[in-house]
């Protein structure tokens, strides 16, 4: 299993030499060394424990998913992470390399975005026009794959990349290429470890590739995309171990909380700020009750929360209102008109509802949750709205088994239902943990535009 390694100056100086096609330079041969080719050996449960430690100061993912994933990769298989938007998939794919087996030196994370546009040249390589001393010439460019398993195989690598022991493809939006034309020669390539990759050689068309034994390659789906994106090929599904990666329980409504604020601090630069306080041991946000950013924070969570009900959205959505409630605040900005606007731009985009579900927001949002639901109690609509009114009536903590005839009949005015929706309603808003988001203006607008244009 011995590998011959090239300890060249530069990977730009070995790609040089490889595209000439000149065999090995005379210059560099007393610097060649042979490594063994080891498989990715399995990690013990102290350095798991102490990887999980790392990995949870920033991220809010159970220790459990996380077990999954490293033993998938360390059995040999590489992995796709499924998921909602916005639930730290991307981030979880560079960090697990980074992280992880570091008595080996860990592995730098190469990190590359799939589009519709992806074909072979852009994974394996292929030929590419560039311009040189003025003129087109044209030159074989690896892809992101063949790009990463050469770093994987250089003797430079350490001092490209710091002390990493080899390099993984990253690669983020998996399913917006269209996987066959793209991936397609890969999946061979992955069973057999040899890589075809073209040449500038009129003598020889092809070089063999040897895929290292360590390499692994990480994908990142958005599970919401799939009505419009590019069907998985079973040939990707019997490659990739399929993990899922799900927004944060409501029970840990505090941790999320508490991780959405430390990383919009830390996108916002921000060391010491004195408005929030952040519980580093408890994983928590301090409560400051006369706080009125304090207040906003847990308004978009329970919006959020809400919206929850009927389609999946992570902790970076929130992150991003939370980034815009801070700045807000800095600039002493009326935090309810940024709340307003910070909804409007980053959740109400992200949704493709029905009319119904379009309706029960803004229901909520204007105050007039009863009265919209006895207008829908009264039409035919009724029969359909079983699935939002059950989520309604959960986020109320209510039980809709009790009223499980609100979707079969008209229900008179004095009903017990009506006045039990409006006190928990009212009762919901009566402290800032549980307030619930109202009199957004721009939001309203959005979603009486969505509901008469039937954009839905």
């Amino acid at each position: 299993n011995a590998v011959l390694r090239y300890d060249q100056p530069t990977i730009e100086d070995l790609k040089e030499w490889e595209l000439k096609n000149s065999g090995i330079p005379s210059d560099i041969i007393p610097q060649i060394e042979t490594f063994d080719d080891h498989p990715l050996e399995p990690i013990s449960e102290q350095e798991m424990k102490t990887g999980y430690e790392e990995l949870r100061q920033e991220l809010l993912i159970p220790e459990k998913k996380v077990k999954e994933i490293v033993t998938a990769l360390a059995s040999g298989s590489h992995v796709i992470l499924a998921g909602p938007i916005g639930t730290g998939k991307t981030e979880l794919a560079r960090k697990i390399p980074q992280i992880f087996w570091k008595k080996n030196g860990c592995y730098y994370s190469d990190v590359f975005t799939a589009t519709a546009d992806w074909n072979t040249q852009d994974v394996i390589g292929g030929i590419m026009p560039k311009m040189e001393e003025g003129r087109v010439v044209y030159k074989i460019q690896d892809g992101c794959v063949t790009e990463s398993i050469r770093k994987n195989w250089s003797g430079s690598l350490r001092r490209h990349y710091g002390e990493y022991h080899g390099v993984w493809t990253i690669i983020d939006e998996f399913n917006r290429a269209d996987i066959d034309k793209a991936f397609g020669q890969l999946f061979t390539a992955l069973r057999t470890r040899d890589l075809k990759v073209q040449t500038n050689s009129i003598e020889k068309n092809y070089e063999e590739l040897k895929i290292p034994e360590d390499y692994r390659i990480i994908g990142t789906l958005n599970t919401a995309d799939k009505h419009y994106l590019f069907p998985l090929s079973n040939a990707l599904k019997s490659r990739f171990a399929f993990i899922e990666i799900d927004i944060p329980d409501k029970d840990h409504y505090k941790q999320e909380i508490y991780y959405a604020v430390k990383n919009a601090l830390k996108s916002l630069g921000e060391k010491n700020f004195s408005e929030l306080k952040l519980n580093h041991q408890t994983k928590s946000l301090d409560i400051e009750s006369n706080s009125n950013l304090y207040d906003a924070i847990y308004k978009a969570y329970n919006f959020l929360l809400f919206i929850r009900q009927f389609k999946k959205l992570g902790t970076a959505l929130l992150k991003t209102i939370i980034q815009n409630l801070i700045t807000g605040k800095k600039m002493s900005s009326n935090l309810n008109d940024v709340l307003d606007n910070s909804i409007n731009s980053t959740i109400i985009p992200q949704l493709e509802l029905s009319e119904v579900e379009f309706g029960i927001i803004n229901a909520m949002i204007k105050k007039q949750l009863v009265s919209f639901l006895k207008d829908i109690n009264k039409t035919n609509k009724r029969h359909t709205s079983h699935k939002v009114f059950t989520k309604t009536m959960e986020f109320l903590n209510l039980d809709p088994t009790k009223y499980d005839y609100f979707t079969q009949k008209e229900i008179k005015a004095d009903d017990n239902l009506w006045r039990e929706i409006n006190f928990n309603f009212t009762d919901l808003n009566k402290i800032a943990e549980s307030s619930f988001p109202t009199g957004l203006e721009q939001v309203t607008h959005s979603l009486d535009s969505l509901i008469e244009e039937s954009i839905i």
